[in-house]
């Protein structure tokens, strides 16, 4: 195991209860397995892991090593029996139990057929702490937090075997599922001699056992070892072998060799089938150098490149010459969108260029336009200023620039009408003696009003 890096739980608490004789042979009882969600030993399946894991327990066997000195179940030997085995039916259901806390949780439970009649100290297993284990090959995850505390949240499981505990014996972590060669072949001949009674057991209820895969146990990295020894070294006629191979190091998919007869290392593949092995027949020269740190961390960039990794490599730069060319496409269109931009940009300094030009000839136009109409103003007001007295003409001056041409003729008509009235009513006075003077027409006033005037003033002579 790394340095720091912290063993991952492989085995939970469970418990069979309710047993009841079928047979002389078996005894049926029901198992509580594991439960989902967080769980007392730091870890945490999710609902989807846990649905998964139970596709994995029909067939799992309850085993156990029984010590008749001690009169109790005891820890792993060489003497691991199969007592029982959860089969695929449909009694497989998540249930509600509550805890010794009070606490309630969702616990897996199994019908379980016990070999009570093969081993009498099957039927002491209720009361005995048991315990769930994983195959720890399976196991997938990583650490997590669930609230505040740090979990192991499995991503993948299966379920290996129910293990009975003695009263003095606590679940195995590191050991569990392993078995040797031998204890493999033993085990597996006694399972399947179990099946095989709890097979007619069930034909004679009516039942129909349901088909089961051959079962594997899982050899220890040491039973590899003498097995890939024994493959390398072949034995003469009378038996002996001939130490041609030492074996260095062992893998889960090969082994590192030195062969003696031309001194050289390799790496030599073989494969696992059960409790078989065979060589694959893939052998290739490797070296021993030694390296520093950096030097050690360049060589595993090459292996990644030219090594046994350049599988995940080719995948991995594929995926990343597949990302680098659909941003090459993004870029491009982005380029695009930029070059219209920068165009559309254009456009508008030249379209800001000629409003400005516009905007120049607006104010000259302006100019010649208030220059005209000024002078078209001038040439009204000189027209009546030989008529019009000084004041006069200088309050329209004064307001020339407010008046259009036509205002100015209308105020200064009005105004000449008037002194012209003036006289007439003066020259009418003289020579009929009667003297008026109106005063009180206004620049305002029309011809009409003018007309009125005048009326109003031969009726005043009328009377």
């Amino acid at each position: 195991m790394p340095k720091n890096q912290k063993p991952i739980p492989h085995s939970f608490k469970a418990e069979i209860t309710d047993l009841e004789e079928v047979n002389s042979l078996f005894s049926k009882g029901r198992v509580k397995i594991f439960y989902r969600g967080e769980n007392r030993n730091s870890t945490f399946f999710s609902k989807e892991v846990a649905e998964e894991m139970l596709t994995y327990l029909p067939y799992t066997p309850v085993v156990g090593e029984w010590d008749e000195e001690k009169q109790d179940f005891t820890e792993h030997t060489n003497k691991t029996r199969p007592y029982g085995v959860v089969l695929a039916n449909d009694n497989i259901t998540w249930e509600t139990v509550t805890e010794e806390d009070g606490e309630e949780v969702l616990y897996a439970c199994a019908d379980v057929y016990l070999w009570t009649g093969r081993y009498p100290e099957a039927k002491k297993i209720i009361g005995k702490g048991q315990s769930m284990e994983l195959d720890p090959s399976s196991i997938e995850g990583e650490w997590g937090f669930v609230g505040r505390r740090e979990v192991f949240k499995f991503t993948k499981a299966r379920i290996s075997a129910l293990t009975v505990l003695g009263d003095d014996v606590e679940p195995c972590f590191e050991s569990a599922g392993f078995f040797s060669a031998k204890e493999a072949r033993d085990f597996k001949t006694e399972f399947t001699s179990m099946l095989e009674e709890l097979k007619i057991l069930l034909e004679e209820g009516g039942q129909k056992m349901p088909d089961f895969k051959e079962i594997k146990f899982k050899l220890s990295h040491e039973e590899i070892r003498d097995k890939l020894w024994e493959l390398l070294n072949s034995p003469d006629d009378d038996g002996y072998y001939t130490y041609e191979y030492s074996i260095q190091k062992v893998y889960d998919d090969c082994v590192i060799a030195h062969c003696w007869s031309d001194d050289k290392n390799y790496r030599i593949y073989y494969a696992k089938d059960g409790d078989n092995v065979s060589l694959t027949g893939e052998k290739v020269e490797v070296f021993f150098v030694e390296v520093t740190q950096e030097e050690k961390d360049f060589l595993e960039l090459l292996k990644i490149e030219r090594g046994g990794y350049k599988a995940a490599y080719d995948e991995y730069a594929a995926q990343v010459a597949e990302k680098e060319s659909a941003l090459a496409e993004k870029d491009t269109v982005i380029a695009a969108k930029d070059e219209e931009i920068a165009n559309f940009q254009a456009q508008l300094v030249e379209k800001d260029e000629y409003i400005t030009s516009l905007g120049a000839e607006l104010e000259v136009l302006k100019d010649f336009k208030k220059q005209a109409e000024t002078k078209e103003k001038e040439e009204v007001i000189n027209k009546f200023a030989a008529a019009l007295d000084e004041e006069t003409i200088a309050e329209v001056r004064k307001n020339i620039d407010t008046l259009t041409a036509s205002e100015i003729e209308a105020q200064l008509s009005i105004q000449f009408a008037r002194v012209r009235l003036n006289e007439i009513i003066e020259e009418k006075q003289k020579s009929s003696g009667v003297q008026k003077v109106f005063s009180s027409v206004t620049a305002a006033e029309s011809l009409s009003g003018w007309e009125k005037i005048v009326k109003s003033h031969k009726n005043e002579e009328v009377k």
